[in-house]
């Protein structure tokens, strides 16, 4: 067994409290190694489907789209710019992005979200099914986003792979994914405190998916498919609370900006080489001719 990002086999089975996932002993990638092929995938879509709030998630997610797609359209100035959302769900993004002017598709498992998000953008632009089928022609995007869906997708690297082949020459690849070290730190916190949480009905946030990426993991795992100039740093939250982790309100947003405020007070006097933030965001290029020349 080897790990998918840096390709070691230093792999220690059962990081602590985690049974029945491995770790990366190299990259600090956490990994499962089972409930792959249809069983795994069709979990992930009962799941967006018929349990995820989606609607509640996009909207406390809005001032992040208008961040990111406020960065890009900075950066891809042209008149035709075209995008891919993988994992799109609904459309949200999409829809927000079609209101800016972008030529927007999307890749998506859900049937019912599938369904949503050709309402949203046209049945044309919606393909049902995972990216290696819709069988895109190479250099057709400029941007390629993937919000919260490496982590559940089969085989991460094949995925970027072929984001890499049908991503523009210099176009951009946008990651949000959930911080490992995070979200442990997270897990062992409750479990100290889980008597108290118990009593005022507060669901244990934490959340480990089949793939868990540090920023080394992610950044190795880039390199591996091609990508160059690497930039993570903390993602900024999302506002509000979809997911009902806690009952009582009212604290929440003050939580939450404090967080924030401290992910980017450490990433500042630490240079940007400790990122403590709950999720990751990732920005990176296909090369350019001119620069592989």
């Amino acid at each position: 067994m080897e790990c998918i990002c840096c390709l070691s086999q230093r792999i220690k089975p059962d990081p602590p409290g985690l049974s029945g996932y491995y770790g990366c002993l190299e990259c600090g990638l956490i990994f499962k190694d089972r409930d792959r092929g249809e069983e795994s995938r069709d979990t992930v879509i009962s799941h967006y489907q018929y349990v995820d709030p989606h609607s509640q998630v996009s909207d406390s997610k809005r001032p992040f789209f208008n961040a990111v797609l406020g960065h890009l359209s900075s950066h891809v100035k042209k008149e035709k710019r075209a995008i891919l959302d993988v994992g799109c769900g609904y459309g949200y993004f999409l829809e927000m992005a079609a209101a800016r002017g972008w030529q927007c598709s999307g890749v998506e498992l859900a049937p019912l979200a599938v369904q949503g998000a050709r309402e949203k953008i046209g049945a044309h632009r919606i393909f049902h099914g995972p990216l290696r089928e819709a069988r895109y022609s190479g250099n057709s995007f400029d941007v390629i986003t993937l919000w919260d869906v490496l982590a559940v997708i089969e085989e991460p690297f094949e995925e970027l792979r072929d984001c890499f082949r049908i991503l523009k020459r210099g176009g951009i690849i946008d990651i949000r994914t959930r911080n490992v070290y995070f979200q442990r730190l997270l897990y062992g916190l409750f479990a100290l405190i889980r008597p108290v949480t118990g009593r005022f009905n507060i669901k244990e946030p934490y959340v480990f998916n089949r793939y868990c990426f540090s920023r080394k993991a992610l950044s190795m795992l880039l390199q591996r498919a091609g990508f160059t100039n690497i930039h993570i740093t903390n993602s900024p939250l999302t506002r509000g609370d979809p997911y009902g982790h806690i009952t009582i309100k009212g604290p929440l947003r003050a939580i939450k900006g404090f967080a924030e405020l401290i992910s980017r007070f450490v990433f500042r006097i630490t240079g940007g080489r400790l990122l403590i933030g709950p999720s990751l965001l990732l920005w990176a290029e296909k090369p350019s001719l001119e620069a592989e020349g």
